[in-house]
């Protein structure tokens, strides 16, 4: 499914003291909920009285996440808020338990509902040894590097900040990519969420409440807290004492300042924080506001709340069907747009889908981009889908290989890639590949149409049936007709030296040939040699999409007496001449391509299942439906 209906039913949100925790455990009784926090402060497990946190004894039976979930002495990031977040709702989600988001830290209420830049994790020690190794080199220097290799990340920066400047050097050099495209590919699309309500007790009622509150921690024993902490050997340094209060406390508990100082010192300091909570939401959007006490509780009643969180779910899963998904966290959003805050275009227009290999990680000409990551019964695709716009054209393209070219040939998730089409509306996949030519006349930087596949492969997941559902998929004819016979005139339109059909042998690598089986694979008659695309054929078709291979030849393999064996800068040189090439091929193929339905390619599923419905287990039974070949609930053929 696509993430967005990781859905929350209702987020209750608030500057401290004004009442959200009860709220949020007298809705989710009535609800049937579990709740999320949403406090920064209440992860830390030795950290009670001086947070506000109920305790066990006082969540009246209501399971609550994400307190006490890691050490006072770890800190804890609003991207590690939000992945544990997301298993948190799942796990309620998959216990048929509604989801109610409670807390006062606007960071992370906005990074859940908004999402973030999700990079992968690098190896321990790398940035550090880079920046070291760069130690010697002047800050100018370094501006002027990061200016040529990403000029739109350096108008960002100031000349003189040396860290960040470092920091994007270093993203840029890892990834292969401009920090644009970079942050795009790796922003996870947030949670929905269905009703938003904001408490404000208003200014006075504030104050007097904070005061109330601070003044009963202390008597609730918060010194006593913190001075068993030090001495049993908690650093007064760690990430957890930068909690609200926390750092006077220490500072009474070293003689430095009174009793009746601390108390006010705190008071001050909550209520200067609770100023800035209430400045954080009043920039965000789609929060309905309410004063308790004001003669009403809350801002809709049981019964709309609910009808408010169904009705954006039910329009979430139609807009999906309809190739276009509407309600992708819209509940929550900053007033003022963010720098790269995205429109969709409506289109009545069918939506291509577009993968690219090696070299094309990102497409030339996307409009209004929208990333979006999708989550299907097979796992996660490679790469978050860059939703958009070409002319006129719907288009979903995915990197194969992720981002920062990630993933081998056989670490590829396929069954995910191509179900995320499935789940995207998409029913067309134009696919880019780099390959080796096996025949002279082939030379590197010439376009070859695929029309025939050989399997060399070994064990790679190839099929979406098994586990109690026999498939067996006609694939004589690999490659959809029309779809090829499109980029063939889209090669002849932009002049591309091409040719119009071709065998493709597809090894599983990673390594490249020995010279013995490029001799062999050439007795095979075949015209070229990659790595990826007979798999992603092969489960298109069995999921009834039309696809078809745009080939690009970057070398002669090592069968060629006059070519040395093949290295992966030879790829490289010759693949960054042809991207720009292939860019213009497809866009020009998406100008022209036909409606669907002149081939069999959609049919193809429909004949295809051996196993009667009735016998096929549930759980696989489901994972069909998510293609569309089974209904889930029936057992039958749609």
């Amino acid at each position: 499914m696509v993430r967005a209906l990781d859905s929350v039913d209702l987020a209750i949100l608030g500057p401290t003291a004004s009442g959200k925790s009860r709220l949020a455990l007298s809705l989710a009784h009535r609800m049937n909920a579990e709740i999320v926090s949403a406090d920064s402060r209440q992860i830390y497990r030795e950290i009670s009285v001086g947070t506000g946190k109920l305790l066990p004894e006082e969540r009246e039976g209501i399971p609550h996440h994400l307190l006490d979930l890691c050490p006072i002495t770890e800190a804890f990031s609003a991207g590690d808020f939000v992945r544990e977040a997301r298993k948190a709702i799942a796990g309620i989600r998959a216990r048929g338990k509604r989801v109610i988001v409670c807390g006062g830290t606007g960071l992370y209420v906005e990074s859940l509902f908004s999402g973030i830049v999700d990079l992968p994790p690098r190896p321990p020690g790398q940035y550090e040894e880079y920046r070291q190794g760069l130690e010697a080199v002047p800050t100018d220097a370094l501006y002027a590097r990061l200016r040529e290799s990403d000029p739109e990340r350096a108008t960002d920066l100031h000349p003189n900040d040396r860290v960040r400047i470092l920091r994007a050097l270093y993203l840029r050099e890892e990834f292969s990519l401009p920090s644009a495209v970079l942050f795009e590919s790796f922003r996870t699309q947030g949670v929905e969420c269905g009703a938003i309500i904001g408490l404000d007790p208003g200014r006075e009622n504030r104050q007097s409440l904070i005061e109330s509150r601070v003044r009963a921690m202390f008597a609730n024993g918060w010194i006593e807290e913190v001075e068993a902490l030090l001495k049993g050997g908690v650093d007064p340094a760690a990430p957890g004492f930068n909690s609200l209060g926390y750092r006077e406390v220490i500072a009474f508990l070293k003689g430095q300042m009174t009793r009746p100082a601390l108390v006010e010192a705190v008071i001050l300091k909550t209520r200067q924080y609770a100023k800035r909570q209430m400045t954080w939401f009043r920039h965000m959007e789609g929060i309905r506001w309410v004063a308790p006490g004001a003669g009403k509780t809350i801002p809709w009643s049981f019964s709309q709340i609910m009808v408010r969180s169904k009705k954006i779910a039910a329009d979430t899963i139609d807009g999906i069907r309809e190739g276009e998904p509407r309600h992708m966290s819209q509940g929550i959003k900053r007033s003022t747009p963010a720098r790269n805050a995205v429109s969709v275009k409506r289109s009545n227009k069918e939506r291509i889908g577009i993968i690219g290999g090696s070299g094309l990680y990102h497409l030339k000409g996307l409009s209004d981009l929208r990333p979006t990551v999708v989550e299907t019964p097979w796992g996660q695709p490679s790469d978050p889908y860059m939703v958009g716009m070409i002319g006129e054209i719907p288009v979903a393209f995915l990197s194969r290989h992720g981002a920062g070219h990630r993933y081998l040939p056989g670490e590829i998730n396929y069954r995910a890639n191509i179900a995320g089409f499935v789940a995207l509306g998409v029913r067309r996949i134009l696919s880019v590949s780099a390959v080796g030519s096996l025949k002279e006349s082939i030379v590197p930087g010439d376009m070859v149409v695929v029309d025939q596949f050989i399997d060399w492969t070994k064990g790679r997941p190839s099929t979406f049936y098994g586990q109690g559902a026999v498939g067996h998929t006609g694939f004589a004819h690999p490659i959809c007709p029309d779809l090829a016979k499109t980029l063939v005139e889209a090669c002849r339109s932009v002049k591309a030296r091409h040719h119009g059909k071709g065998t493709y042998l597809c090894m599983e690598g990673p390594a490249f040939s020995t010279q013995a089986e490029s001799f062999l694979y050439r007795q095979f008659n075949a015209d070229v040699i990659g790595m990826t695309n007979v798999t992603e054929a092969r489960l298109a078709r069995e999921a009834g999409l039309c696809y078809a291979t745009l080939a690009l030849s970057t070398d002669f393999d090592c069968w060629h007496p006059d070519h040395d064996a093949v290295t992966v800068a030879d790829v490289l040189a010759v693949m960054e001449k042809n991207v720009s090439t292939a860019n213009r091929i497809l866009e020009r193929a998406l100008e022209t391509v036909g409606p669907a339905g002149g081939c069999k390619c959609q049919e193809a599923p429909k004949t295809a299942l051996v196993t009667h419905p009735d016998s096929i287990p549930a759980a696989t039974r489901n994972k069909l439906a998510f293609l569309g070949i089974l209904k889930a609930e029936e057992g039958g053929r749609p």
